[in-house]
């Protein structure tokens, strides 16, 4: 799982502010402000894009269909399971935060994420080799999103 003090950072004021706060208005807020991230990380795989704003390396083109009809059927988006909120999942503990994927879901996403090689059936010798397409990053817009978040439960 990815936190989301991370990469970005809190600028000292918002540090400040989270640590007035109680612990479980505190808990809130990140619970909030992580929802607030997943979403946007959902249209950006949706989008099929990276966080730095680059396109993913497209799928290989697949020449006939797996019943052996000969015909090229339209393959759907990548990764649609992954970008289900039931899977990319929020934990949050105390003033902490992270989102990502657990077990074998977490297991795809880090070869998706990186890039390798694994196998495309179990118990079979047939290996792919997968393209780094990046998942979970932080956007400038992100950083912009969870500043006004913050900014907003600390007004009201």
């Amino acid at each position: 799982m990815a936190d989301l003090d991370g990469q970005a950072g809190l600028d000292a004021w918002m540090e400040r502010a989270m640590r007035a706060l109680d612990a479980g208005t505190l808990r809130g807020v990140m619970r909030d402000i992580a929802a607030t991230v997943r979403r946007r990380t959902q249209a950006r795989m949706a989008t099929q894009t990276a966080p730095d704003g680059t396109p993913w390396e497209p799928r290989r083109a697949q020449e006939t269909d797996h019943n052996g009809g000969g015909t090229v059927r339209r393959r759907a988006a990548m990764m649609r399971g992954l970008r289900r909120s039931r899977r990319l999942r929020i934990q949050a503990a105390g003033d902490r935060v992270a989102i990502g994927w657990r077990g074998r879901d977490g297991r795809i996403a880090a070869l998706h994420h990186h890039g390798g090689r694994d196998h495309i059936v179990e118990g079979r010798p047939r290996t792919a080799d997968y393209p780094a397409r990046p998942l979970l990053g932080w956007t400038p817009e992100d950083i912009a999103v969870v500043r006004r978040a913050l900014v907003l439960h600390l007004t009201s």
